[in-house]
Order: structure tokens, then C-alpha cells, then sequence
């Protein structure tokens, strides 16, 4: 990875305990954060069912989600469907086991709790951070780190419990004081619970799918951006996931992940100085406009590096209705855009940062192929790529143009003399012939 020019670091919850670990089953560790502290009123023996537990306190805020239903007495782990809060205090519908755990004995007066189970899929729960499990866990983290990372994201830094304000950066720092190396740096939260959304650039908002992603980005991270800027930090614009073209379950088809989505969403980023988190599996691989993606991305990319943008042009960027691209005109032929020969440090491309608008194909905006339209040296430019696999469409083209066939794969350009009005309506009209698609 690094002889790739790549810095590789490492993304861990460092609170956070897997339901399926050594830590949870067979036998559940003490150390394991539990909400509320119970004491068993009546004895549970080894053998046997058991209907209910009886506690001397009142359950009256015990979890009642339906996968956080779970309690912890010595190693053994209990679910329960509901609790009364009349004396004898008692949960109700047990079932003993839970995750597998070992059945153990349990004398009156043990002290458990109910067990503290993330709020993110219920997959895992939180370490007591009065304990040494944390440092326990540290020193894990700490091994693989060393193996070569060299910075950190400490997600899940919220699910610690109170004091918040100590337990939050008291964990990170029982991580980072084990590492043979200091990490170049950390993102994570900052001090205190779930108020770190609101105080750390930190603020990673989640995957959207592509039919509501550019609505999303401005109603959530591009509204976000100024009240952060405020106070001198920053929203984090990502995670976008890559999402793969095709027909859904259900028979609907997605056009997936296309170049626009994220260029439309990096540039919102960069008109604010954000950053963006995108999430690429290894499957990604097999999406047919990853090139197209990557490239639009890595030009983004650049010209932040480069400090390109004006003050001027990230105003303008800012504007939540329009959408800009950056173009190349070096590439306006019927090739992909990728560059065929890779820039140097010292060469600086030829950008345009040009305004563009999206075109409906054969009377679809969301169909098989995607056009935009934006002027550059005069002239009318389309943008036009398949977004899953590749076809030809006719354009029927006034004023004795006569037909042209256009063969769409990878994102290819158009360049016409016509007005931008004519366009819109050449391909809203255009004939789609042949076209392939994939099923997922």
C-alpha cells in the first residue's frame, strides 16, 4: 500500500465489543458495560428454565428495544420480553442463554445489570470504562496499528459511559499511548457524548442511496457546513456508499453510483473546505463507470491539492440548485475521460470548472444513459455515458443534420453549435436501439 503512494490508516470502535466475540459467549466477561445495575432478588438455579427474574429494584428505564432486551448476571446472559414495576420487582418472559452463553447458578443478592448493546445494529456492546478491559482491548488495537498504520479514526467514540466528558478521550488515549509510533493523526470525537456531531469535523454523515443523493447532501451536510464553519471546524461530507447499477429487488432499476452524484457532492464539500469519505468494497471493481467515478473524484482531488478554486468560484459553488463539473477540454472526443497520460506533480490540466445541467435521454432522466449539457469555448458540450453497461441512440438533429448515431459506454462528449434549448429537445427525443444492462 505504501509503495503505492498510499497512507494507510486504521478505522476501529474502540469501545465497542462484538456480540459473536470470546468476550461475550460462552461465558459473557464482567467487564462489559451494563445501563442499569440489578440485584437478584431471588436465587437462579444452574439447571432449568427460567420465566422470570426477580431484582429489588425497579426496572422502570430498562431497555425495551427489541434486540437490547438482554440482562447480565455473572457470565450468563438473559433476553426478556418485558418487566413489572410492582412489588416484587421482576422481568418477565426470560429465556437463559442468550448468545449462547454457558447457564450458570446465580445466588440472590448478585449484582448484573442490563447490557449495555449498541444502538448501530445491536451487533455489539460497550466496554466499562472503570475497567482495565478497555486497556485490554488497547493493547489489541495497539498490535495491528503497529503493523504499519499511520493515523486513526476512532468511530464509535460516543458509546462510552459517564462521565462522557473523561471516558471519551480516556479511551483514545489508553489506544494511542500503546502505539510504538505516534499516529500522524486521529478524527473522532472530542469530548462529550453524542454532542460530538455538533463540535468535531468528525460529523461523517452516512451513505445515501443515488435517487435522493444530491437532495440529501443539501438538506443534511451542505446546511451544515456554515453553522460549523462558525465555530472554525468542519463537516465531514461522506460516507458515500458505491452503489452498483441494475435491477432491484422488487423489479425496480437503479441507475446506482454515477460520476455526477459524487462530483455534485465533492464540489459542494470543496466549496465549504470540507472533506468527503467515500466507501469502495472490493466488488466495486465490477461497476462499469468506476473509471468515470475515480477520475472525477481524483480531478476534485487535485485541484484541492493544488489550492485551484478561487474564493470566487467557491462561492459560487455554494449555490444548493446548480451543479458544476470539472472538464477537460483535451478530452472533448468520443473517448472515455479518463487521461490516457497520467499528470505530473508539475503539469497542471487545463481544468474548466464549467456549470452544467442534466439532460432527459429519450424522456427519461433516470434511465439507461445520462447526459449533461455545458458550454465551453463557445460551443454546446454533452457529456454522455451508460450507466451500467453500454447501447447506441439516435438523434435526430434539425436544420438537415439528419440522424447521428451515438454509441454510449464510458463518459464520451458531444459538441454542437446548436442553442442549448434545441439540444434539450434533440435528446429528449432520441431513440434508445440497443442497450444492455445488469441484473443484480
Amino acid at each position: 500500500v505504501k509503495a503505492a503512494g498510499i497512507t494507510p490508516g486504521f478505522h476501529t470502535l474502540q469501545t465497542h465489543i462484538g456480540i459473536r466475540s470470546s468476550y461475550v459467549t460462552p461465558v459473557a466477561d464482567a467487564r462489559l458495560n451494563k445501563t442499569r445495575r440489578f440485584t437478584l432478588a431471588r436465587p437462579i438455579a444452574e439447571k432449568g428454565p427460567v420465566e422470570e427474574i426477580f431484582v429489588f429494584e425497579d426496572p422502570v428505564d430498562a431497555a425495551m428495544h427489541p434486540k437490547t432486551r438482554v440482562l447480565q448476571f455473572g457470565g450468563e446472559l438473559f433476553s426478556y420480553e418485558g418487566y413489572s414495576r410492582t412489588p416484587p420487582y421482576r422481568f418477565t418472559g426470560v429465556r437463559r442463554g442468550t448468545f449462547k452463553t454457558a447457564a450458570q447458578a446465580h445466588p440472590a443478592g448478585q449484582v448484573g445489570g442490563t447490557l449495555d448493546i449498541s444502538e448501530f445494529g445491536a451487533d455489539s456492546c460497550y466496554i466499562d470504562q472503570s475497567t482495565d478491559l478497555q486497556d485490554e482491548i488497547a493493547a489489541k488495537i495497539a498490535d495491528i496499528c503497529d503493523a504499519g498504520m499511520e493515523f486513526m479514526y476512532f468511530d464509535g467514540s460516543e458509546g462510552v459511559n459517564p462521565p462522557c466528558g473523561v471516558n471519551v478521550s480516556r479511551a483514545q488515549y489508553r489506544v494511542t499511548s500503546r502505539l510504538k509510533t505516534p499516529p500522524l493523526f486521529t478524527e473522532g470525537a472530542a469530548k462529550s457524548h453524542f454532542g460530538w456531531h455538533l463540535q468535531a469535523g468528525a460529523n461523517a454523515f452516512d451513505g445515501f442511496g443515488p435517487e435522493e443523493f444530491k437532495e440529501k447532501i443539501i438538506e443534511f451536510p451542505f446546511a451544515e457546513a456554515p453553522e460549523m464553519q462558525k465555530d472554525f471546524t468542519r463537516v465531514d461530507f461522506g460516507w458515500w456508499l458505491l452503489s452498483m447499477p441494475g435491477v432491484k429487488k422488487g423489479g425496480r432499476f437503479s441507475t446506482g453510483t454515477q460520476a455526477d452524484h459524487w462530483e455534485f457532492g465533492t464540489s459542494k464539500a470543496a466549496a465549504w473546505d470540507c472533506p468527503a469519505t467515500v466507501q469502495i468494497r472490493p466488488w466495486a471493481r465490477k461497476h462499469p463507470r468506476l473509471d468515470d467515478i475515480m477520475e472525477t473524484m481524483r480531478r476534485w482531488e487535485d485541484v484541492r491539492a493544488r489550492k485551484w478554486l478561487t474564493q470566487a468560484q467557491k462561492e459560487m459553488l455554494k449555490a444548493p440548485d446548480r451543479e458544476f463539473h470539472l472538464y477537460l477540454p483535451e478530452l472533448t472526443s468520443q473517448t472515455s475521460q479518463t487521461p490516457q497520460t497520467p499528470q505530473t506533480s508539475q503539469t497542471i490540466p487545463p481544468y474548466e470548472l464549467v456549470e452544467w445541467r442534466q439532460l432527459s435521454v429519450g424522456g427519461r432522466k433516470d434511465g439507461l444513459v445520462r447526459a449533461f449539457l455545458f458550454e465551453s469555448g463557445g460551443k454546446r458540450v454533452v457529456a454522455y455515458w451508460h450507466v451500467s453497461g453500454e447501447g447506441d441512440f439516435t438523434l435526430d438533429l434539425p436544420g438537415g443534420g439528419g440522424r447521428k448515431v451515438l454509441h454510449a459506454a464510458g463518459m464520451k462528449h458531444f459538441v454542437s453549435d446548436l442553442s442549448a434549448a434545441v439540444l434539450q429537445q434533440v435528446f429528449d427525443s432520441a431513440t434508445i436501439e440497443s442497450q444492455q444492462t445488469r441484473k443484480e
